[in-house]
Formats: C-alpha cells, sequence, structure tokens
C-alpha cells in the first residue's frame, strides 16, 4: 500500500530535516517544491539501504570507540553527519 505525501501533510514525515522516502512513499509534486523551498533534505529509497548501514557504523564508532552510550545524543551525532553528507552530494 502506497502512502502519498502533499504539502498538506509533509512535515508529518520530516526529522531533522530530512525526509526518507522509504519504499511505498509517494511524493507529490508540490510537496518535492515545498520540500525544496523549505531546506528539507529528500533521501529516495535507493540511499535508504547506505544511511542505514552508516547510522549503524556511525553507532558502532560512537560506542566502541568514543564510549558514548546515551542515545539521544547518538542520534543528533547521526542526523548531523547525514545532513552535511547529503549537502555535499
Amino acid at each position: 500500500m502506497s502512502r502519498l505525501i502533499t504539502r498538506n501533510n509533509l512535515q508529518e514525515f520530516v526529522s531533522n530535516g530530512c525526509l526518507i522516502l522509504e519504499k511505498g512513499m509517494l511524493l507529490s509534486p508540490g510537496a518535492d517544491d515545498l520540500a525544496k523551498i523549505q531546506g528539507i533534505q529528500v533521501i529516495r529509497n535507493s540511499q535508504s539501504a547506505s544511511i542505514d548501514l552508516l547510522k549503524k557504523r556511525i553507532h558502532q564508532l560512537l560506542t566502541q570507540e568514543f564510549n558514548i552510550s546515551d542515545a539521544e545524543h547518538i542520534d543528533v551525532v547521526q542526523q548531523e553527519v547525514l545532513k552535511r553528507l547529503i549537502k555535499q552530494s
């Protein structure tokens, strides 16, 4: 079952300035335009698996190499790294 993301419900799917389009999610042209205007990074399904792998690696590095165990702190670091990487591509 597909889920349509429109201008009206776009913000429900945005987290930390990113919208990850998973399998079965469709982005309307209007929502796509609004995301661009608002500076929201749209991550397409093809990038999703790579992002999951990257987040796991960041989690591993923070916990094993830097002894950081706070889940909120780890999430903040993961989101910041993703934002910076996506802006560069």
